[in-house]
């Protein structure tokens, strides 16, 4: 028997510690997982922020690579057509509260496109300075080779377009527009067209459902948010009045294996993603098939889980240290963590109000901070398979895998040492940095981490916290849909 385990009932979901214990490992072990830790997570974290900032800044590239076709769905088309659908219900005043639509714009297309909503929200007037900027900018990178002749001539119809009317162009300039601007397109060759006319309404109406889907989940997030306050202070003075005793048994310090587990995974993530770019790169496949073959890879990361057992630890110590276990019953243990979603809820939208109100003071800075999240950006203006991907990843993969490693593998070695709110607040800031969106938008992952934390303390088990999890990436994941579909 594993001289480092701890002794459990034949049920494994009670257990009874006559005395705290270490984990199996040793002081040198220890010492190399923190190490390891501490570099692979700095080489991760930093890669993914560098990703993130990289695909938000959209650096030129070379003539004839950039996509000149529209991705239908992406996040500046939705937003787009929120502000048109504005415009049109409650007035062009109101929609030029939510922005310059040139402000999330990029590349030169990018501009283009938020030249055709800027006629729509400001007029015409405003249209043709921006394109007049736009074709300047054009004109001098044209000469270097590294923006497509299109472009210029995009510029040139639309600038007719709003100076002399929709019907100033026509065949191969107008069918230029739409295949390579789509919705935008479609916009832009019907703008002065009468509100009774049938195509224009059709475009608007596009927006106008965005709204709707918006402005509901916006409703029903509210609603579930008010019952979280009740919730939450209902479990505030229950825990404060000894009535929610603590499950979790934290080992005594010492051990290594769990660390050990953490750093193993930290690596074996970084693996993967070179790997997955590596074989992307040589493999005759398209987007979505070079999707399909990095989430296989990702998938194989749970193994990383057995690294106990291949430590000499056995099955049922293994199981009862992460928290696979059934706690106080499976179904009793999702409740919990159903309830404790729900109660997070206040605090999450406090923190994404935070993050908005930030944008907001920084984004007028040339380079400001944006948003950038690559599930969106790709399940918005991918197939159905991407769809399929990414919902396995985030509504499964991730709920488990990623309990595994933060709440059930770090939290444990960090929790023999400090107290809980410590070992929660930790865990958490090196969880919102691994998803490497930069750290004005960690706020939101930061109050999730807690919480996860926070059940995994009470309960013990992670069945819980990975029902939370799950709750959380399946509303998002929902949601992205739900605009796509808009």
């Amino acid at each position: 028997m594993d001289p480092h385990a701890l002794p459990v009932t034949d049920d494994a979901d009670e257990v009874f510690h006559p005395e705290r214990r270490p984990d199996p490992g040793s002081p040198g072990a220890r010492t190399l997982a923190f190490l390891v830790t501490v570099l692979i997570f700095s080489i991760v974290a930093g890669l993914q922020a560098l990703a993130s900032k990289g695909a938000s800044t959209a650096p030129p590239t070379e003539a004839g690579e950039r996509r000149l076709t529209p991705a239908a769905g992406s996040a500046i088309e939705l937003s787009s057509k929120v502000q048109v659908a504005v415009s049109e219900w409650w007035g062009r005043e109101v929609a030029a509260q939510l922005g310059d639509p040139g402000n999330e714009a990029k590349t030169p297309e990018e501009q283009i496109r938020a030249a055709i909503v800027r006629g729509e929200v400001f007029g015409p007037e405003s249209a043709l300075a921006r394109l007049e900027q736009i074709e300047e900018q054009l004109r001098a990178e044209a000469e270097e080779g590294s923006i497509e002749q299109e472009l210029l001539g995009d510029v040139e119809a639309l600038r007719r377009v709003y100076a002399e009317g929709s019907r100033a162009i026509r065949g191969e300039e107008r069918e230029g527009l739409l295949a390579r601007h789509g919705w935008f397109g479609e916009l832009a060759i019907r703008w002065d067209a009468g509100e009774g006319d049938a195509d224009r309404l059709a475009i608007v109406r596009e927006g106008r459902r965005v709204v709707v889907v918006f402005l509901s989940v916006l409703t029903g997030v509210g609603g579930l948010a008010l019952v979280g306050l009740t919730l939450l202070i209902t479990l505030s003075v229950r825990a404060s009045a000894g009535q929610m005793p603590r499950r979790f048994e934290a080992p005594a310090p010492g051990g290594s294996v769990y660390l050990e587990m953490f750093a193993l995974f930290l690596g074996a993530f970084l693996v993967v993603s070179i790997l997955g770019d590596f074989l992307v790169s040589r493999l005759p496949l398209g987007k979505e098939g070079q999707l399909a073959v990095k989430a296989c890879l990702q998938w194989g990361l749970l193994g990383v889980a057995a690294w106990p057992l291949v430590r000499g630890s056995t099955w049922s110590q293994t199981r009862q240290d992460l928290g696979l276990t059934r706690g106080a019953g499976v179904l009793k243990e999702i409740g919990c963590g159903v309830v404790g979603y729900l109660a997070t809820l206040p605090a999450l939208l406090l923190s994404f109000v935070v993050v908005v109100v930030l944008v907001m003071l920084l984004s007028d800075a040339e380079g400001g901070p944006r948003p950038h999240n690559p599930v969106v950006e790709q399940v918005s203006s991918g197939g159905m398979l991407s769809v399929v991907v990414f919902a396995s990843l985030a509504m499964v993969w991730a709920p488990i895998c990623e309990e595994l490693v933060f709440r059930g593998a770090l939290y444990r070695h960090v929790r023999s040492r400090l107290a809980w709110p410590l070992c929660a607040g930790l865990t958490a800031v090196l969880f919102a940095f691994m998803h490497g969106y930069g750290p004005l938008f960690t706020p939101p992952l930061i109050v999730l981490g807690f919480a996860f934390a926070w059940m995994r303390e009470w309960r013990g088990s992670l069945v819980a916290s990975i029902t939370m999890h799950a709750i959380h990436n399946s509303i998002l994941m929902m949601l992205i849909v739900a605009m796509r579909g808009a």
